[in-house]
């Protein structure tokens, strides 16, 4: 998920998208996916929490688990869907979209580094090592 993240921000730099997250739009995402996404990042300190006062270090893992599979969903679904589009034509729809992933990506890589995980930026770079 982490490595897919950082594909989908090459390709919007590529694009001229910059990643700039001034005065974003939220109120763009909307899609019931999105919502869920955003309450899966919004859980996150409260999971660690729970893991850190528990001493239940697997918390971390499932909850990781859980955003890289809704984000893994979201994702296909614009595959039939255009309004699942990431890198869509129009700025004020993608950059929220964009803004998301950064969130979920800062969530994902804290994740993996308490963990000890390694936070790819790319899938390829995973048979290299």
């Amino acid at each position: 998920a982490h490595a897919r993240i950082c594909g989908i921000f090459k390709k919007a730099e590529e694009k001229g998208i910059h990643l700039e997250f001034k005065n974003v739009a939220v109120k763009n995402l909307m899609l019931p996916e999105e919502l869920a996404l955003i309450q899966l990042i919004q859980d996150y300190p409260h999971e660690l929490s729970l893991a850190i006062h528990e001493k239940e270090p697997h918390r971390v893992a499932f909850t990781l688990m859980e955003v890289a599979r809704a984000l893994q969903s979201y994702y296909a679904k614009a595959k039939e869907d255009s309004r699942y589009h990431i890198l869509s034509q129009n700025v004020d729809f993608a950059l929220p979209k964009l803004y998301l992933l950064h969130h979920i990506q800062t969530v994902l890589k804290d994740g993996l580094t308490l963990l000890g995980v390694s936070a790819p930026e790319r899938m390829d770079s995973l048979t290299n090592e």
